[in-house]
């Protein structure tokens, strides 16, 4: 025994004391190892006066004043040890293993650096935050929302406010329904998100022109991400300008950008954010457009492709069930589909740009032609849908997405579609036009510091789509057309689906034929059908 030395598998300790309990901390947060007591600092056994209440309060120590649960990862034994005159002392044996709950802390501190210690040469220190996220990271097999927070001093004030706008509770039971607190009552990453404590951020700012040349304006919010959202929301607002068309005695109102899509471009950006990255989420205002970039590039398991075909795997699911309960989301999936269909027949479209380290979303300003972009639209005549054209046939039912642009590390997709919504259960993607100039093994690159525009610069069509024709005429006559074969009138979404244009221009165009008499309305509100006078 006098030929052992302290090291960072070995401690010795002349008494049972507190320090104990950090020295198997330690061990169990660290490569484990072995603790003796009885044995002086120079590795002399002393022994102790009474082995079984020795190893009864060590026994107490690791069940009561250690968490989580050591007690599978320890052992206690009482050893015989010689000493230099030949005299043979009681020696406390405790063995320690490397736990597999990390980080292991001292339960009267709770679970941050003053309470959580590793072993750093041959002492037990507190260990940093970095380290303890680290540990978490490698041993808890969660995803980040679930996992255990290392801030555990929270407060809710907003996110009470905010459950109770919706008359919701945020109270101990919800709590831990929605993950906030795990079995041992400890504060998930979700409740900091959510809490006034959230150490992430959202960063905003106005450019002069299409460049970040010149700033105009900026902003930052802190607090809970509910606050963020909240204020980023009103930042948006007030720089998203109206402008008015007058038809007769109407007058109607659109915006440079779809509030509906800023929305939903938003709550995406921080509901499946990688959180493991400290940077905050950059929303840029250009003359232009308006982009999101969040941390994190797709969860696993998803494709570009997948995503814009309305599939989602939430890489924050705890924080997308928070969400939803708060219906700022309405399902898995919804968001980018949903920004698709509010750019139907714009001139230029949204575009995602995917890098291992971060996602961007590009939304452009919508153009305001008279037109509805009618430009991007595709149409042929099919007897079978009333001469309009159908995105599918008997030959390719399925949806083929955008086109993925690959360039190193970058993928693009061009959200040049739209979900036609036909069909039980399915959502189909309607490629409006072919948003490049080049067809699929074109090496071209896609821009990316502006939208792209969605018109054809090229006659050439990728091999799994057919060729189609562009419509003659305007948007009101091609409307006409329309209302003209379908017996039973057709309401504005309907309309809006088939000649694949968003509901501000559906309105726009609807209202200017009704002023001049052209069609007809029945019913009210949602019921409201248009048709052609008999």
């Amino acid at each position: 025994m006098a030929q052992l030395k302290e090291s960072g598998t070995v401690e010795f300790k002349r008494l049972l004391n507190d320090a104990v309990k950090r020295e198997i901390i330690a061990f169990a947060n660290t490569d484990g190892g072995d603790l003796y007591i009885g044995v002086d600092d120079d590795g002399m056994p002393v022994g102790v006066s009474d082995p079984d209440a020795v190893m009864g309060a060590v026994g107490d120590m690791i069940r009561n004043a250690i968490r989580p649960d050591l007690t599978a990862y320890t052992s206690i034994d009482c050893e015989p040890m010689q000493g230099d005159g030949g005299t043979t002392f009681d020696v406390i044996h405790i063995t320690v293993l490397r736990g597999t709950r990390r980080p292991y802390y001292l339960a009267s501190k709770g679970m941050r650096p003053a309470g959580i210690f590793i072993r750093h040469g041959v002492s037990a220190v507190p260990a940093g935050e970095e380290r303890i996220r680290q540990m978490i990271r490698d041993d808890d097999g969660t995803a980040f929302d679930t996992a255990v927070s290392v801030d555990q001093e929270l407060t809710f004030g907003y996110a009470d406010t905010a459950f109770q706008r919706r008359h919701l509770s945020l109270g101990e039971p919800q709590r831990r329904s929605l993950g906030l607190t795990n079995a041992d009552g400890l504060y998930t990453n979700v409740a900091m998100l959510l809490s006034d404590q959230c150490r992430h951020s959202i960063k905003c700012a106005v450019y002069q022109g299409t460049t970040k040349a010149r700033f105009l304006a900026r902003e930052e919010f802190h607090g809970s991400v509910l606050r963020q959202l909240d204020e980023a929301s009103r930042y948006l607002e007030l720089n998203n300008p109206t402008h008015s068309d007058i038809i007769g005695l109407y007058r109607s109102d659109s915006y440079a950008c779809p509030p509906s899509a800023l929305r939903e471009a938003l709550v995406n950006a921080v509901a499946h954010r990688d959180y493991d990255r400290s940077g905050p989420i950059l929303i840029s205002v250009f003359s232009d457009r308006i982009e999101f970039v969040s941390l994190g590039g797709l969860a696993k398991g998803i494709s570009l492709t997948d995503l814009a075909n309305g599939i989602s795997q939430p890489r924050n699911k705890a924080l997308a069930d928070v969400l939803y309960r708060l219906e700022l989301i309405e399902g898995y999936g919804s968001g980018i589909p949903r920004i698709m269909e509010e750019y139907a027949g714009n001139s230029t479209v949204p575009v995602i740009r995917i890098t291992p380290g971060a996602f961007t979303l590009s939304l452009p300003k919508l153009d305001g032609n008279g037109d509805g972009g009618m430009r991007a639209v595709s149409t042929s005549p099919d007897p079978a849908v009333n001469g309009m054209s159908r995105i599918t046939d008997a030959t390719n039912p399925f949806p083929v997405g955008p086109d993925i642009r690959i360039d190193g590390d970058m993928q693009t997709a061009v959200l040049a579609g739209y979900p036609t919504g036909e069909g039980v259960g399915t959502l189909a993607l309607a490629p409006v036009a072919h948003a490049y100039g080049a067809g699929p093994s074109s090496t071209g690159t896609v821009p990316t510091d502006s939208p792209i525009t969605a018109n054809p610069i090229e006659t050439s069509v990728p091999h799994n789509r057919q060729p189609q024709t562009p419509p003659s005429g305007t948007l009101e006559k091609v409307t006409l057309e329309l209302l003209a074969q379908a017996q039973s009138g057709m309401s504005r979404m309907e309309i809006q689906q088939r000649l694949g244009i968003n509901k501000n221009r559906a309105a726009y165009v609807l209202r200017k034929l009704e002023h001049e008499g052209s069609i007809i309305t029945t019913g009210t509100a949602r019921n409201t059908r248009y048709a052609v006078p008999q």
